[in-house]
């Protein structure tokens, strides 16, 4: 659908900002589990093949990072 089609209808809808808020959020949790979940399971596996505990603590330590901002995303939507 072209973009200026869907402009009005959204614009026209009772949504407002908390849907906007919760579509976005959606985005930066995909976007959140994609990049440091991967990250923290690639650094987790070179650590355990290299037997390097430093990469494989970085990893765990991405994994738990990328956890925190999951949760975080919603407790910020909470909010609105």
């Amino acid at each position: 659908m072209d973009i200026i089609k869907i402009t009005p209808i959204l614009l026209a809808t009772d949504y407002g900002i908390g849907k906007l808020v919760d579509i976005l959020f959606f985005v930066a949790r995909a976007i959140i589990i994609a990049i440091g979940g991967g990250v923290g399971l690639i650094k987790i596996v070179k650590g355990k093949s290299d037997e390097n505990p430093k990469d494989f603590g970085e990893g765990l330590a991405a994994i738990g990072i990328a956890g925190v901002l999951f949760a975080a995303t919603f407790a910020i939507t909470a909010a609105f």
